[in-house]
């Protein structure tokens, strides 16, 4: 990034040219056309008498512009504070008295950091087309940045994967980002991410190793929603690691400090997860009782309300409750449509055979259910339920090899 101060030549050409003036008129009185130019042009430095003659006339004051520069680095600092701490109303205010600067922002130091900045926030938004556009204008420029703005521009790169689901990816960004980083953003950020990419990896020893790192760090700053979120991500990889005990105690303190929270989506997002856990500790009645509280939070026609009202079904058809169950996968097939979900149409499909007509239902769930929730990530489909029921099916008619294959699966 070129000079660490406001470049006033291009802020001269910029304003002279808003203005309508010719080099002359600007230069008459003051400097030549030719050393003008030159100053516009950054190739000569000017004496600071030439500069501020030059400024005055064009209306300009000095130190107003000067100050500029503080102002704005103020700003992207307060706004990538705002971001860590999850304040979007506040980050919003903060992007808007940021795009009033936009006239002089070019012309100081703080130019890609600004537009880094305009990056993250359009990634914390869930803009992502206009993030991906934001990311290209910036490609353009990376070999004018400084090691830090290169630093985090690679971060925000994996941020936008890990959104984008490219969790490979993301997590060899992050993991290559841990000896270099700088601050600037919290580092909390990069482990908390870090943490999000193994569990979706589904190496859980790690995401608990990172997730327990953030934590601290969240705790230093006193991040109260950034500890939040990563108790939920560490009860996840608790739960998938089968160490039920930290999983609930994660979840209950959770539950214990959701009123201070506004945030419905997450709200659900904890009952559905400790209605998980419950039906992975063999509690169904409970589990039960929190996907339903879960569903209670959601908008009804997302995906979320899709997964949370087909695990309610699950549930109740373990309960063996089977009308009630026929009735929700009755409504989670005609969402499933609504939504163009082809894996929970198969899923939802085996269960209704398996109610309606159980001697169907085993070729069906070998055949069809299996290819399409194979090479699923276990956060969004627990693959060993059907690996259990395809063996002990096997078992019950004596085909000890295929019931064994099953089980090693499972293993």
């Amino acid at each position: 990034m070129a000079g660490e101060h406001m470049e006033f030549g291009p802020l001269i050409k910029y304003f002279r040219t808003q203005l309508g003036m010719t080099q002359k008129e600007l230069a008459a009185g003051i400097c030549s056309v030719p050393h003008l130019s030159k100053i516009e042009g950054n190739s000569k430095e000017a004496n600071e008498e030439t500069v501020k003659m030059l400024l005055e006339r064009l209306g300009i004051d000095q130190e107003e512009i000067q100050g500029q520069e503080g102002q704005i680095k103020g700003l992207l600092a307060e706004l990538n504070e705002l971001i860590d701490y999850q304040l979007k109303d506040d980050a919003e205010i903060l992007m808007s008295k940021l795009k009033e600067k936009e006239h002089v922002i070019p012309f100081s130091s703080s130019l890609y950091l600004y537009e880094m900045a305009k990056y993250r926030y359009l990634i914390f938004i869930g803009k992502i087309p206009e993030a991906e556009k934001q990311q290209e204008m910036l490609n353009k420029h990376k070999k004018n940045f400084s090691q830090y703005e290169n630093c985090l521009f690679r971060y925000l790169n994996a941020v936008l994967l890990l959104k984008k689901g490219n969790y490979q990816k993301a997590d060899e960004i992050l993991i290559s980002l841990l000896p270099e980083w700088m601050d600037g953003i919290d580092r909390g950020e990069l482990l908390y991410d870090i943490s999000l990419s193994k569990a979706f990896l589904e190496q859980t020893g790690h995401s608990i190793h990172f997730g327990n790192q953030a934590l601290q760090s969240f705790k230093n700053t006193h991040n109260f929603i950034r500890i939040l979120h990563t108790l939920m991500l560490l009860a996840i990889s608790y739960t998938q690691s089968k160490i039920y005990e930290e999983a609930l105690s994660c979840l209950q303190h959770l539950i214990r400090n959701l009123s201070l929270l506004e945030d419905l989506v997450f709200k659900a997002q904890v009952f559905h997860n400790m209605g998980y856990l419950q039906s992975k500790m063999g509690e169904t009645e409970k589990a039960l009782y929190y996907y339903k509280k879960s569903l209670s939070l959601q908008k009804p026609d997302t995906f979320n309300y899709l997964v949370t009202l087909f695990s309610i079904g699950e549930t109740q058809y373990e309960l063996g409750e089977q009308e009630e169950a026929r009735t929700i996968f009755s409504q989670v097939n005609d969402l499933a449509k609504e939504l163009d979900n082809k894996r929970y149409l198969i899923l939802v499909n085996y269960y209704l055979l398996s109610i309606n007509s159980p001697d169907k239902s085993v070729e069906y769930l070998e055949t069809k259910v299996l290819p399409a929730v194979n090479g699923c990530n276990a956060l969004t489909v627990d693959l060993n339920k059907f690996y259990k029921l395809l063996s002990s099916h096997y078992k019950s008619i004596g085909k000890a090899d295929k019931a064994v294959l099953y089980l090693e699966k499972i293993i």
